[in-house]
């Protein structure tokens, strides 16, 4: 197995890329010409049509259930200011499966994280106008709750403490292997993209093996396409959700016009109803996102 995909040792000018790229089986000199499929979750309901399971299928994670399937692409940022090194990553991380934003210093990293939707980020820790500590520190600072992976090329047990301490969920020290690489943002993003645990948003707390939301107040069970919307936006709240990335996750990107805000008006009426001070709300760029509106009435 040996050489069976490239480490990114010394990967700094074309030759290193590109023999790195063949080890991932991908053309030579042109790193974005292989297509990949994108990493979807599935859930596989059980006999009683309430619980799941999760299991592995193709390059990523599927969730099934009997009533309807939804999909969702995996997002991850990726922040690198070497351009041969930035395609040659994007290039391991499309492999994988994941569909990737490229950005090349802290500053750009930081706008997109504050305003693009990502399942990961994964972060170059010496970039020009911010590191990748400094973004991961406004990033948590600001409550985003993106699983961050810090990318860098130091080894010392004291910097990857520090990125530790500072809210990061992974790190990894170049040269890297491109399937410890795959592995690793597979793992953090996970959660983001549909694991079966519970999740909790201010006074909400969604527990997917039921489809339930529930409040000090009361519980309803959702159908699961609302289920599925309310969980999204509850792992990220208050951040906004563009209509067409919804519909990705939550219909598998094929829903009639109007959806979405029919789907959105059912939830805040069933919010209102369980007792939760949470609502969806548009957001000023036009997208959707859960907010605390303060006590229930």
């Amino acid at each position: 197995m040996a050489g069976a995909f490239g480490c990114l040792a010394g990967i700094c000018d074309i030759r290193g890329m590109r023999g790195m790229c063949s080890g991932l089986g991908l053309a030579a000199g042109n790193v974005r010409t292989r297509p990949h499929r994108a990493i979807r979750l599935r859930k596989k309901h059980t006999p009683d049509g309430a619980g799941h399971s999760w299991h592995r299928h193709a390059v990523g994670y599927h969730s099934r259930n009997h009533n309807n399937e939804s999909e969702a692409i995996v997002r991850v940022l990726l922040a690198e200011d070497n351009a041969s090194l930035a395609r040659a990553t994007a290039a391991i991380l499309k492999h994988g499966g994941f569909e990737v934003q490229v950005v090349n210093d802290g500053g750009e990293a930081l706008d997109a994280l504050q305003e693009g939707d990502f399942d990961a980020a994964v972060l170059d820790i010496m970039m020009p106008v911010a590191s990748g500590l400094d973004v991961l520190r406004t990033v948590r600072s600001q409550g985003n709750p993106v699983p961050i992976l810090l990318l860098t090329a130091k080894a010392q047990v004291e910097d990857k403490v520090e990125g530790l301490d500072d809210g990061a969920n992974d790190y990894l020290t170049k040269p890297f292997d491109a399937r410890e690489l795959i592995a690793r943002v597979k793992a953090i993003a996970r959660p983001r993209s549909g694991a079966a645990d519970d999740v909790t948003c201010a006074d909400l707390t969604l527990h997917p093996s039921s489809l339930e939301a529930c409040s000090a107040r009361g519980s309803l069970r959702l159908e699961p396409h609302e289920f599925r919307l309310l969980q999204t936006l509850c792992l990220a709240p208050n951040t906004s959700f563009q209509e067409k990335r919804l519909v990705e996750r939550v219909w598998g990107g094929n829903a009639p016009d109007g959806t979405v805000q029919l789907y959105v008006s059912y939830l805040n009426s069933k919010l209102s109803a369980i007792g939760s001070t949470q609502r969806i709300q548009t957001a000023s760029d036009g997208g959707w996102r859960l907010e605390d509106h303060g006590a229930a009435s």
